[in-house]
């Protein structure tokens, strides 16, 4: 034999048994043994959500939501908003006041945390103590923890705000504050118990949470381990963004449909197989009546579990706009792709339903692979209904669903459509697991249940929440339609016997509508109370016609963030300022600043007018004694008209004193516009070299410019 072949191969043979003694020395995977390695590495298994969990888990929430709403048959109560500021109780060490905002004392893991960015509160320091230590084992900034600026990075810790994602910066007009929320979803686990802290007022919070079964050892997060999982760490933040499935069998189908005719494509039969990947190519052009009247319907094992219209079923609502989230995903050339895993014992039928009144063409393509199918297996299930508008107001519980049967809630879609312009996602959730009377998972607001704050994002993607853009412009102006998401990966809800998520209908005015997907799994048996609904797609969609406002002839001040991607700038940017944001600058103290009530004398900055002022302690929510006499010292003339009302607020920030805001009233138009009566005139001197900053935060808004 060749001397070089037999180095060559003695070396192969090293090679083997060194690979085959470094696989003999790896611990099998333990189903009673929660590690951080093991939370990541479920974080990025698609298949996992399809088997009931193990370990088993019930998922809790702790949030900030109004403890007077404390009986849901008293309506006197049940729908109080005042969710903010609420923690379990204030310990003091040292002289240092921690408020206590959760507190578990049984094996968990954090596995969803949000809050609202507000400048005010951008100094807090958060403690997580874990298993009775006195010592913390994260003592951090709070805004630095949860949006991405510490140890914890995107896309587990990220800004949701008016963006195309957590990285690039959309920006908003001059005027129209951004909605700012911190999301973080890294697991950080416990073995014994978990107490959270905050050293100054906890505001607004929600905060979501696994207890495990008394069986189950639970490895507890220490930066050490975090350090020793580094790697893991960021290639589980980088498989986030990427669409991975198995692929052993692809079917493709050009589809053309006549109208109120359908498609059935028998899928692969066999001893277990799941779809990994549906993908339509539809026009991009595609109307809205379209997306809503072409349905998707999956039956499993001869069992219908799958009914809902292309609009809901891939994340983008009633457009053909690009957005993403881990599970869905539709592209700007009309590609519509989910990678749900769908897994199926024996067979599967899947049918296009085409109920419109015109002709579909499109192309379809199926994938599917083998699928170990054992005695936790679950089947998928979509469903999907829609009120239009809502009885609202009075306030409701407004159902997305209920869940008689064992399995585990994982995700939604909701398309609201508004032709009021005022705000309707004030309403919080209330989900009830196997037979509560309370609610275990009471919130704060629609929009922090998809991760948002102050309204929703105008057009944002993540793994975790997603929003394509939306019709109107800005926090004063909410109408037309929105589509968000909610993807829960770790912060999946298992039920054994029963679930119910209602949604608060907390509207205004009358005139909101809401269509919602439920994304669940589970056991065979299982069933819910939504039925297909083949009239209401019918339901003629109304389109959104934008306003257009004159402006006043003369000198032009173009605004900078209109439309245009923004670079962040640091903590004076749009992106890190929090919700006080859009700086609107009055370039020359000679100007003077003229509204009238039809709106035609708008230009460049001119969008906030004083009628008065009160002074704000930002740190304690209340307003301070001298509010209604102290006038800013840089005001040099005000002159007020035709008032109509007032419930726009602006807010100037002291610079001398940066936790204290004076918060003075913008006009508002209402009803018919009565041509050239003014309004308000105001002038200002300068303060600074950069003028007078305005700053916007809105309350309930029925008209902004």
């Amino acid at each position: 034999m060749d001397f070089r072949f037999k180095k060559h191969l003695v070396s192969a043979i090293i090679l083997i048994i060194v690979l085959v003694a470094g696989c003999s020395q790896r611990e099998p995977k333990d189903a009673n043994l929660v590690t951080l390695a093991s939370l990541l590495d479920e974080m990025t298994d698609r298949e996992a959500i399809t088997r009931f969990p193990r370990p088993g888990y019930k998922l809790k929430q702790a949030s900030s939501y109004d403890r007077s709403q404390s009986n849901p048959q008293d309506n006197a109560t049940w729908f109080n908003n005042v969710d903010y500021n609420h923690y379990i109780r204030m310990e003091e060490y040292d002289g240092q006041r921690e408020y206590v905002i959760m507190e578990e004392d049984r094996p968990g893991c954090i596995t969803r945390w949000w809050i609202p960015l507000e400048n005010t509160y951008k100094n807090r320091t958060l403690r997580i103590y874990l298993d009775g230590n006195s010592e913390p084992v994260i003592q951090e900034n709070y805004y630095n923890l949860l949006t991405g600026k510490s140890f914890i990075k995107e896309p587990f810790a990220f800004i949701s705000s008016d963006e195309i994602n957590a990285k690039v910066q959309q920006g908003m007009p001059v005027g129209h504050p951004k909605q700012m929320g911190a999301d973080l979803y890294f697991p950080i686990a416990f073995a014994k118990s978990c107490k959270i802290t905050l050293d100054d007022n906890p505001f607004y919070y929600i905060i979501n949470y696994r207890i495990y079964e008394k069986n189950v050892r639970v490895e507890t997060f220490s930066m050490n381990n975090y350090n020793k999982n580094i790697r893991l760490v960021k290639q589980t933040g980088e498989k986030l963004l990427k669409y991975d499935y198995n692929e052993s069998s692809i079917i493709n189908n050009d589809i053309f449909l006549e109208p109120r005719s359908s498609k059935l494509i028998n899928l692969p039969s066999g001893a277990g197989r799941a779809i990994q990947k549906i993908q339509l190519k539809m026009d991009a052009s595609t109307d809205k009546q379209t997306l809503r009247s072409t349905v998707l319907q999956i039956n499993f094992d001869d069992k219908q579990t799958v009914w809902c219209p292309v609009s809901e079923f891939f994340g983008g609502g009633v457009y053909m706009r690009p957005v993403n989230n881990r599970n869905l995903s539709v592209s700007k050339d009309g590609v519509l792709s989910s990678y749900w895993i769908m897994p199926y014992r024996e067979k599967a039928e899947f049918f296009l339903h085409n109920y419109g009144a015109k002709p579909l063409q499109a192309k379809l393509q199926v994938t599917t692979a083998p699928y170990n199918w054992d005695d936790h297996s679950m089947y998928f299930h979509l469903d999907w209904h829609e009120q239009a508008p809502l009885p609202t107001p009075p306030k409701i519980d407004w159902n997305y669903i209920n869940i008689r049967g064992q399995g585990v809630y994982a995700g939604d879609v909701l398309t609201i459509h508004s032709t009021p312009k005022g705000w309707w996602g004030e309403g919080d959730e209330k989900i009830y697991i196997d037979g509560e009377s309370f609610p275990s998972h009471l919130g704060t607001g629609t929009e922090d249940y998809y991760g948002y704050a102050w309204g929703m994002a105008h057009h944002f993607s993540s793994p975790f929440i997603s929003t394509p853009l939306r019709d109107a412009r800005g926090k004063g102006d909410w109408r037309g339609y929105t589509t968000v998401a909610r993807m829960r990966l770790l912060d999946a809800i298992p039920f054994n016997s029963s679930l119910q998520l209602d949604m608060e209908g907390w509207q205004v005015n009358p005139g909101v509508s809401y269509a919602v997907a439920c994304f669940w799994y589970g056991y065979s048996g299982a069933a819910d109370n939504i039925d297909p609904d083949d009239k209401t797609i019918l339901r003629k969609l109304q389109d959104f016609v934008p306003e257009k406002l004159a402006t006043m002839p003369g000198k032009q001040y173009p605004d900078p963030a209109f439309e245009k991607l923004a670079e962040p700038l640091g903590n004076k940017s749009i992106r890190h300022v929090g919700n006080h944001l859009d700086l609107l600058l009055w370039r020359s103290p000679e100007i003077e600043k003229t509204l009238d009530s039809d709106f035609d004398n708008v230009y460049g900055t001119a969008g906030y007018h004083l009628i008065a002022c009160k002074r704000l302690n930002g740190r304690e929510i209340n307003f301070m004694e001298d509010s209604v006499k102290t006038l800013p010292s840089f005001i040099e003339s005000m002159i007020i008209g035709n008032t109509a009302y007032s419930i726009q607020d602006t807010w100037f920030i002291d610079p001398k004193a940066p936790h204290i805001y004076l918060i003075t009233g913008a006009v508002v138009s209402n009803g018919e516009a009565e041509s050239e009566k003014l309004m308000i005139r105001l002038k200002v001197s300068v303060l600074g070299p950069q003028g007078v900053e305005l700053v916007a935060a809105m309350w309930e808004v029925t008209h902004m410019l």
